[in-house]
């Protein structure tokens, strides 16, 4: 009987680590996708500051890929 004590314990410690673990990967999904749009508005507002100063736009979707937009949409030269 003393061995199904073990097991169950080892079982539940074993289920708890499981659990910590999605938590874990859960928090940094979060965390990326929290980075991931912050590093969007800062690259839109650098974006806006540079076409603020005239720099043409081809150069701004040459600074950030030819692919990126801002939240309007606009940005790119491939979007239009």
């Amino acid at each position: 009987m003393g061995g199904k004590i073990l097991k169950f314990a080892d079982e539940r410690h074993a289920e708890r680590m499981r659990e910590l673990e999605e938590q874990h990967a859960e928090r940094m999904r979060k965390l990326e996708e929290q980075r991931a749009e912050e590093m969007r508005r800062e690259s839109e507002c650098i974006a806006k500051g540079l076409a603020a100063h005239g720099v043409d736009q081809s150069i701004i979707d040459e600074i950030f890929g030819a692919d990126w937009k801002d939240e309007s949409g606009e940005g790119s030269s491939e979007q239009t």
